[in-house]
């Protein structure tokens, strides 16, 4: 297992390891005692990425704050939800190391850890060569389901490519060879680029095939935000959640603004989170941190306009007309599935607000997002 690599290396910190393969087990280990901290994976083959989230807050109550969720879904949504939810910290499966696991254990001083794998599978499982097949009723396609499946046993794959990388990059007559070292350089942006397009497109089947009907379903339950209080709780997370020191976030606003739905919040949350990781991951700053600003124009109104800007550029855009469009990415055939902003841009107008992109005046070829919402 990718985690039991890392953990060996991390010896002066950790006693022993036990290894289980669902719930049930992980729960029986517990029940023994002796356990510190758990490495639970979201997805077990007795437990769905949504289930084991909705069972956190009482897994936490009733063993104690040992949880640290994993997922191959390693994105902010899922973190942050892991994070409400109940675990201490949150790791994502692609991003999984030494330095990473180092950085879990500061933050929970744990003893002995455990890992609760998803992916492995014993022989056991394989069906018998004589067995008969076996008639199953046709079930309604959930195409979210599925989708996040799929999206998971992918991400699996991603993640043990990036695991392989690591490995190769680590061997010295792999060092020795600066022909090597470019290929392995290249295995890592392809597994980079790969987990975008994944994420990226389980994000896209969900707004456009399901989000619809949950939009329809929302419309008569709005949810107040106040934004003074919320955007300063959503950075808290955020840095939490993505153990983040690169970006340096201000936030001001001071209007409540209503969403569509008792999941408006959750969604606002998405979006921001995107525009995060997009300067995150494309961003850079010679003197320290990137700073982004999140900042309410002082205009009157039915709608509470938000300006969102960085100081992460210069960004190269091939064409600037193509921000907020499927596919549309900052350079030509970069590493990214250019699905973020538009994705963020369907879910602000299934709030009932809008997302737009401006040229700023104050830096000729940098671009801001102007994010509109209307006030209770």
């Amino acid at each position: 297992m990718i985690a039991e690599h890392y953990l060996g290396k991390l010896s002066d910190r950790v006693e022993a390891v036990t290894v289980v393969e669902s719930v049930k087990g992980m729960r029986a280990a517990l029940d023994s005692g002796g356990i510190d901290i758990v490495l639970l994976d979201l997805t077990l083959p007795d437990s769905s990425l949504e289930k084991t989230l909705g069972a956190l807050d009482a897994l936490r109550q009733e063993y104690g704050p040992k949880f640290v969720a994993m997922s191959s879904l390693g994105d902010e949504e899922i973190a942050q939800r892991a994070l409400n939810g109940g675990a201490t910290a949150f790791l994502p499966k692609n991003a999984m190391g030494s330095e990473a696991l180092s950085d879990v254990l500061d933050q929970v001083h744990p003893v002995v850890l455990m890992d609760a794998p998803s992916d492995t599978r014993t022989s056991r499982e394989q069906t018998p060569a004589n067995q008969k097949p076996v008639a199953v009723d046709a079930a309604p396609l959930d195409a979210a389901a599925l989708g996040s499946k799929i999206a998971h046993d992918a991400l699996g794959w991603v993640a043990n490519v990036s695991f392989r990388a690591t490995h190769l990059a680590a061997d010295p007559a792999v060092q020795g060879s600066a022909a090597l070292m470019k290929d392995v350089s290249s295995l890592r942006t392809s597994a980079d680029a790969l987990s975008s397009f994944i994420s990226g497109s389980l994000k896209l089947l969900k707004n456009e095939l399901v989000g619809q009907d949950r939009i329809e379903e929302a419309e008569t339950a709005p949810e107040l935000i106040e934004l003074k209080h919320w955007l300063p709780d959503f950075v808290a997370r955020w840095k939490k959640s993505s153990r983040d020191k690169q970006l340096t976030v201000r936030a001001d606003a001071l209007s409540d603004v209503q969403v569509r739905g008792p999941l408006g919040g959750r969604a606002l949350s998405q979006c921001l989170t995107a525009f995060l990781q997009n300067v995150r991951d494309h961003g850079n700053c010679e003197d320290g941190p990137v700073l982004v600003t999140i900042a309410e124009e002082p205009a009157s109104g039915r709608f509470a306009t938000l300006i969102i800007t960085d100081e992460g550029g210069p960004w190269s855009l091939s064409d600037a007309r193509l921000l907020g469009t499927p596919l549309g990415t900052g350079e030509q055939n970069a590493p990214s599935a250019g699905l973020g902003l538009f994705n963020a841009r369907r879910t602000i107008e299934s709030l009932g607000g809008a997302l737009t992109f401006f040229e700023r005046p104050d830096s000729p070829g940098a671009y801001g997002l102007r994010l509109v919402l209307p006030k209770s």
